[in-house]
Order: C-alpha cells, then structure tokens, then sequence
C-alpha cells in the first residue's frame, strides 16, 4: 500500500513538501460517463481505531480499491450528529449552513429552537432552517449537471441525520423509533395508533415534499416491534435501503447508520472494544449487502464509494455534574450544559462566566473561549485572559481557527476546554461522549474509492467533512461551486492544478492545528 504524507514540522517546511508531492498532472480530469454512481456512507460515531477491532472485509476491500485518510477528522465545531451531516451534505461550514448543534439561541429573541426532534424533523423544520440558509447542496449542484438524475437519502432512526444529508435530494427515509418520550407526544397529539401499545414498532417516516416512492415507504417488511437490539438500527437502515434503492435506483445514495453512535454512548466506546467490534463487524456486513446489489446490478464498477463518520467518541473517565461547575456557568446556562458548547441567558456575561470558570480551577476543565463580534460584522472566539496566559500563540491560533467555523450569530457563547476523556453535564450513565474539543472527538475514519480514485493509497492529508462533497463532486466531473471545502486531491488519479494549490494552502492551516489538538490529548491541559 502506497503512502501520501503530509510531514510534521513548520507550515513552512509543510507548504514545501506539499508542492513537491501533490505537483500539478500534465494529464487533464478524466470526463466521466453520463450519470456516475456515488454512495456515502456516514457510520455514526465511528472512531478509525475501530475499523482495526475486527476482519471487516468489506470496508477492507474499499480501503485496498481507493484511498484511506489516515488523519480525517471533523475539522468543525459542534461536534455533533447534525452539523456533522449538513456539513456533508453542503460542502459547508456550520458558520455558513447554521445548523450549529440538536438545538441553540436564536440570537434575535433570545429563544431557544429545537428543529432536530423527530415530531419537528418529520414535517420539515430541520429543512427549513437548512434551505434558509441559502447554501450549495451536493444533490442540486449533480442534478444541475444530470437533470434526470436521482438522489436520495436513507438511515435508520435518526431522522435528524437523514434530513441533513438529504438536503435537496428527491427521496428522503428514515425510522420512527417509539420511546417513552415519543409514545408520550404521541398520546397529547392524539395519534393514537402510534401511541397505544400495538404501535410500538419502528415505522418508515420521510420529510414533506420529499416522500420515496410508496412501495419502499410502505414496505411492510419495515414495520417492526420497537425492541432493536445493538445492530438491530443498522439492519433496518439497510433493509430500507435496499428497499428504496430497488424501486429508484438513485444515481447518489447517502446513508447513516446509527448503531455505532448510540451504543458507543451506551458502552463508553473506545473503553470496551469488544462490543464496538461486534457492532463494526455488523455494520461491514451491511455495507457488503449493498455492495452486492450494486455489483449485481452491473454498477459498481462505476460507483465512487465514500465511507466516513459525523464525529468521533470518547470513553468518559471522568464525570463532572452541573455539581461539579462554577456556579455563575450553571446559572447563566439556557439548558443543562452537555460537552463543550454553552449558551448563555444574557450572551453579554460571557466574559464573566468565562472568567469565573478560570478562577474556579475545576480538574480538568482548563479554560474558556467567548464568543466576540468583530470589526467585521461579524463574529470570532477569543480566549479568557486566564486561558490565554495558558495558551502559546500557535494553540491560541489554533484553537480559534477551528472554534470560528461555527462563528456566527447561532454559535454558542462560550466554549470550554477540557482534557481528553471528560465528560461534562450530561447523564453519568451515558458512557461515551463526543462534545469536547479533543482529538478523540474529531479523529474519523474516510475511505474513498472507485472509478478515479488511486488504489491502495494511505493520504495523511487532514481531510475534513466539509472536504467530502467538493471531493465527491471533482470525481463525478463537476465543479463545486461555493462550497467551503477543499478538493482532496490524493483521492484523484489526475487533479486539477488548480485544485492542488487550493489544497495546499488549506491544508498547511488545518495540519498545524491538528498538532495542538494531538499534543493536547497526549500531554493534557497546556
């Protein structure tokens, strides 16, 4: 296997040894044929160590055909499922697409919204907030170039991750999953036949105006008791996959699978290997069946497939309560406090609330960084005077590159720094976390193959979300137009020179915050 680096040192030493290895092809971007095939596939909460836990053949086989970046990573705050999956979807940043996190303040009213809840997914309220934004989509810039081209996207009980990723697609499915929060919704709405006892099953759902055809909508092989076990979501996911996909055949295929996410939650992630293997092996095992139907359907040959996760996770070694924090953080909280993003009653105390954090010098939680609006307009993070005095320039940098992608009026007011492996508000019984501004956090696996794709290359480019539809667009022969994202070009047999030097000088940035993100997680607190 062939490896691309992007070496460690001064981002002078980087842009160097960039020019050297990713020089311009003499040859020109292969045109494509009509209507080239593409699969993403987010698994949710997917740490890289994870791929390594068992035989997964089949994503094995994609990382022999394509391209493995060894140094993907999320590369965006908020470091959660919706974001993540906008991100994807858009090819831009929170900052821009303004879906920052499951809910935040709307800085106008000072109200708190909520569109990622099922009952709000369900009629198009995540959309909505997604179209107002006024972003490029992957599935409008394709369609523009393919007109007659389908896409569509499909999951499991996470309807908020297939909304986002479906933005703009033809056909949009998912699962209606009954908890006791959702039977009791159910109950005051007055859908009794969802609420009583015998609808206590997983159902298909889709997003107004984005229905699939009513066979896969209908399959009655996709009404199931509610009680999935660990896997069980995955399997649904793929079995309505299929479903879907044999009644529309889409040329763009998005798909999340969501046990990985939940149960590493559940289990602490990384802090039991054993169970993460068993849901991992499931989860190539689903991937493989889609493989299959596209090899049977004489497709995969011309199929880019694209494997990645939202977001990493983290095994919760330490806990700490709203209990356990700075007494003006919890009181000027808007909703209990969960990971690293706060939002404030009166976003003008921040500064206060940060420093009270730094006098408190609670283990572990080291610092803050606040929202500030800037000369332009606009918005930026700035570090507390006490976490500043900590820092170096070049963590303050970095930490500010990185906090500024969700720079914005829906940003958070403050952010707080945390060393690796701590969980902050929350539940104590939910064992793994993914909130914080760690490397555990945002390290995620990213495999790319298919037609245009170099073989068998491990890349150390820092590939990020909001790089994966530029990237998947280049390989289907189309120009990704206003998007934030860099082209990756170690996934093209012959890039653009254009696209090289774009990545270049995105890349010398984003490599040298990667190092402070990794030495913290080794080291600690600076």
């Amino acid at each position: 296997m062939s490896q691309r680096f992007f070496p460690a040192g001064t981002v002078l030493l980087l842009l160097v040894t960039l020019g050297c290895l990713a020089g311009p092809s003499p040859n020109p971007t292969p045109t494509p044929d009509p209507f080239p095939y593409l699969v993403i596939l987010v698994i949710d909460g997917c740490r890289p160590e994870y791929l390594d836990l068992a035989p997964l053949p089949h994503l094995e086989q994609l990382a022999r055909e394509g391209v493995t970046f060894e140094r993907a990573w999320v590369g965006q705050v908020v470091s959660n499922t919706p974001p993540g999956h906008a991100t994807i979807a858009t090819g831009t940043l929170p900052s821009r697409h303004g879906l920052v996190s499951f809910w935040w303040k709307e800085a106008e009213t000072g109200e708190v919204v909520w569109p990622t809840r099922h009952e709000d997914v369900r009629v198009g309220e995540e959309t909505a907030i997604l179209e107002a934004a006024g972003v490029p989509t992957f599935a409008s810039l394709y369609r523009r170039r393919h007109p007659a081209a389908l896409v569509a996207a499909t999951g499991g009980y996470k309807s908020f991750a297939v909304a986002a990723l479906g933005l703009d697609a033809d056909a949009v499915l998912f699962a209606y999953m009954p908890s006791a929060e959702n039977v009791r919704r159910d109950r005051f709405s007055g859908n009794e036949e969802r609420a009583s006892p015998a609808g206590w099953r997983v159902v298909p759902e889709t997003v107004p105006g984005q229905e699939p055809p009513v066979g896969s909508l209908n399959d009655p092989t996709l009404f199931r008791a509610a009680d999935l076990g660990p896997g069980d979501g995955d399997v649904w996911a793929m079995d309505a996959t299929l479903a879907l996909w044999e009644e529309m055949r889409p040329q763009v295929l998005l798909v999340n699978l969501p046990d990985v996410d939940r149960y590493g939650h559940a289990y602490g992630g990384p802090a039991d290997p054993e169970r993460m293997a068993q849901l991992l092996v499931n989860v190539d095992a689903q991937i493989g069946r889609l493989i299959e139907a596209y090899k049977a359907a004489g497709l995969y040959e011309q199929t880019v497939f694209i494997v990645t996760s939202d977001h990493g996770m983290i095994a919760g070694d330490r806990y700490l309560g709203e209990g356990d924090l700075p007494g003006p953080l919890v009181e000027e909280s808007i909703r209990a406090i969960v990971g690293a993003h706060v939002w404030l009653r009166d976003s003008t105390q921040a500064g206060a609330v940060a420093e009270a954090i730094e006098r408190a010098r609670v283990a572990g939680l080291w610092g803050a960084y606040v929202k500030v609006e800037a000369e332009d307009g606009g918005f930026r993070y700035r570090p507390g005077p006490g976490t500043a005095a900590q820092l170096s320039d070049e963590e303050a940098w970095a930490y500010e590159a990185l906090l500024n992608t969700v720079a914005g009026p829906r940003g958070p007011d403050l952010f707080l720094l945390t060393e690796e492996n701590l969980l902050v508000g929350g539940k104590p019984e939910i064992l793994g976390h993914h909130n914080t501004l760690t490397w555990g956090v945002q390290h995620i696996p990213l495999i790319i193959a298919g037609p245009g794709v170099p073989q068998g290359v491990v890349s150390q480019a820092p590939a990020r979300l909001v790089d994966i539809a530029p990237t998947a667009l280049a390989l289907l022969g189309i120009e990704p137009e206003g998007m934030d994202g860099a082209i990756l070009t170690d996934a093209l047999l012959h890039p653009d020179p254009a696209w090289v030097r774009r990545e270049q000088e995105q890349a010398a940035l984003w490599w040298a915050v990667q190092e402070v993100l990794i030495a913290a997680g080794a080291e600690g607190s600076p």
